[in-house]
């Protein structure tokens, strides 16, 4: 009988191993017996997954005059299909940094055998940053991309991710960092408080430190606009936050402009400016008279001396023509009714006249008359 042949077939994901047939003998002379035809013999493929295998031989060929052969021992026929996988990512360094923006870099060298249906850039101020947390996509799929990262705050260190997501799930590329540029502090001034003939209280506030450490920060004051620390200043200690830091050597009487400041490693920066007025002092002896008048031309602090036990005093305060001014009064004075002292008439040119008597320690306020 003739031996198995063997045959087979490769097309797209299909693999296709068939017996071939077997041969024939005869002998010469009278007419012989042919041999029985070999079946095929199949083959079996290990290979990818969804694999499906369909068996079955075919019967061998006959010799002369002889018979048909036995079957082979079949054919088998194996599918597959190549597995669907997350994308390949990988991310490049972080360029074009600033101070709240930065541009993010990466690449899908692979798509996973599936369509890409988003890609982009992750970013954190904590490692392994994922798309829960801040990102920025860029449409496409396979190969480079950029994408822009804003809303970073100054000064600030960044964990940053590329990843890309298919029907399989979501991929995210090597991580890298970067750190956003530090800017100038954000600093305002609050009015001034505590004002005096000689000194003042400052008060301003730095929100933000511009992503850098604040160095220096307190108040500059000059009596033209636009104080500098090359002119007056006075320091607090600390970084972000509220202050405050007291003015001194200042000139009774006057006018002055005044300015928070911070400085951090970028350089300084100044708040918004206010203005106030030291208190102009007014002393009145009692040596002098029992009765005395003051004209008002700014707002004045108000000093009594020389009392005398029993003594009645009468002090006249007029408004000069532009009216408005204001009277800090002493504290030895002690005023009737509520206790507090009487709100003077503003208006230009008005007058008020107020009476004491003194106790050997107080001044007793006994009468107020407006005029």
């Amino acid at each position: 009988s003739g031996g198995a042949g063997n045959a087979n077939s490769i097309s797209g994901s299909s693999a296709t191993y068939a017996g071939g047939g077997g041969g024939a003998c005869w002998t010469t002379g009278t007419a012989g017996t042919g041999g029985a035809g070999g079946g095929g013999n199949g083959a079996v493929v290990n290979s990818g997954s969804n694999g499906t295998a369909n068996t079955g031989g075919g019967g061998g060929g006959g010799g002369a005059s002889g018979n048909g052969g036995s079957g082979g021992s079949g054919i088998v026929i194996i599918s597959y299909t190549t597995p669907i996988l997350v994308p390949t990512v990988s991310t490049q360094a972080v360029n074009n940094i600033s101070i709240t923006t930065a541009t993010g870099n990466g690449t899908i060298t692979a798509d996973g055998g599936a369509t890409i249906t988003e890609r982009g850039i992750c970013w954190n101020i904590s490692t392994t940053p994922t798309t829960a947390n801040s990102k920025a996509t860029y449409s496409g799929t396979t190969g480079a991309f950029s994408t822009s990262m804003t809303g970073l705050n100054a000064g600030t260190f960044y964990y940053v991710r590329a990843y890309a997501i298919n029907s399989v799930g979501i991929s995210y590329g090597n991580e890298v960092n970067f750190t956003t540029l530090a800017t100038f502090p954000t600093v305002t001034t609050q009015a001034v408080s505590n004002i005096a003939p000689a000194t003042a209280t400052g008060n301003g506030t730095v929100s933000t430190d511009g992503g850098a450490t604040i160095t220096e920060r307190g108040v500059c004051w000059n009596t033209s606009t636009t104080p500098t620390t090359a002119n007056n200043k006075t320091t607090s200690t600390g970084t972000t936050g509220s202050f405050n830091s007291s003015l001194t050597g200042l000139t009774p009487g006057t006018h002055y402009y005044v300015r928070a400041y911070a400085i951090n490693s970028v350089g300084i920066s100044y708040g918004n400016e206010v203005n106030f007025t030291t208190l102009a002092p007014a002393s009145v002896d009692w040596n002098y008279s029992n009765v005395q008048e003051i004209t008002l031309t700014k707002d004045r602090t108000l000093t009594f001396s020389n009392g005398k036990n029993g003594g009645l005093y009468t002090l006249i305060i007029k408004q000069d023509s532009n009216g408005g001014w204001s009277v800090t009064w002493p504290s030895n004075i002690k005023w009737t009714g509520a206790g507090t002292p009487p709100v003077l008439s503003t208006s230009a040119n008005a007058v008020d006249v107020i009476k004491f008597v003194y106790d050997g320690t107080d001044f007793l306020e006994t009468g107020i008359y407006k005029h």
